[in-house]
């Protein structure tokens, strides 16, 4: 049976809404599709299932190539040859990083840090790595909030260990800036209509749907690893971020009864190293 034009409408728009807003590069995409696809099912895939994939995302084979290229310079993947076919896989680096990140994509309630967020002082030209996962309260003067600080960031800073109760508001809108809360609202907006499309009679093709839920990972990882891991009670009564994660969750289940289908007929069963299993984190 031919697709329904509303459904290929709807597809075709939401990747024309990415790409203008500057989404799915292609080697970030691909990153997205291993962490989607692969890492529940192994973390191999053939080069000819990920082209299949990306293609619905509007990214051509020769875009793949280059960017297949890029990450295995960058040692997130690694290839292997049969033949005429390649596979491709994640490097144990990038494998472990992904089973980090995993939690703060899938889920149901955001990570928060453990340890009791406290004021850091440091000289204005300190070198702060994102990793760290401190927020910066006051960009150029060298004040910031965190929980779990590294040892190594420690030396030569000056610490407040408490901090006023209630959290004022000036903070709560630095910690959950409006231009994050503005970036939850649009990715809500933009995948809505996928959203009803699948509470409906859904006519997306398997591959599509596929190809959906990777761009609706790949859009929500761009949030959701920079969402702050602070207390509830740092954080503005009306932050979005909640039902965001609740939408994305919902709309991912709904397109995976379509995906996961298509997605086990050509990777399950691929020999491989025991991987994360982030579909636990979505039941």
């Amino acid at each position: 049976m031919a697709q329904p034009p509303a459904a290929r409408l709807i597809l075709s728009d939401l990747v024309a809404d990415l790409h203008a807003a500057g989404q799915l590069r292609t080697w970030s995409v691909i990153v997205s599709v291993f962490g989607d696809t692969a890492l529940t099912r192994g973390s191999r895939m053939p080069a000819s299932v990920l082209g299949q994939i990306l293609a619905p995302l509007g990214i051509e084979p020769g875009a793949m190539r280059t960017a297949l290229s890029r990450l295995a310079k960058d040692g997130w993947i690694e290839s292997e040859r049969s033949g005429r076919t390649s596979t491709y896989k994640l490097t144990a680096p990038a494998l472990s990083e992904s089973g980090v990140a995993s939690q703060a994509i899938y889920g149901r309630t955001r990570p928060v840090t453990e340890a009791s967020p406290r004021l850091m002082l440091w000289p204005e030209n300190r070198d702060i790595p994102v990793d760290a996962r401190l927020i910066p309260l006051r960009r150029g003067a060298g004040l910031w909030l965190g929980g779990e600080i590294p040892a190594a960031l420690l030396s030569g800073a000056l610490m407040a260990a408490e901090i006023s109760d209630p959290i004022p508001d000036w903070v709560q809108a630095v910690v959950a800036s409006p231009e994050l809360a503005d970036q939850i609202h649009e990715l809500m907006t933009c995948f809505q209509p996928l959203r009803d499309l699948m509470q409906g009679s859904p006519t997306l093709l398997p591959v599509e749907a596929v190809a959906a839920r990777v761009a609706l990972t790949h859009a929500w990882r761009r949030i959701a690893l920079r969402v702050p891991r602070v207390p509830n009670d740092f954080l503005p009564e009306h932050w979005p971020e909640p039902a965001c994660r609740r939408f994305v969750l919902d709309l991912h289940k709904d397109l995976s009864a379509l995906a996961d289908p298509w997605l086990d007929a050509y990777l399950k069963g691929m020999p491989d190293e025991a991987t994360p299993n982030v579909s636990q984190k979505l039941s």
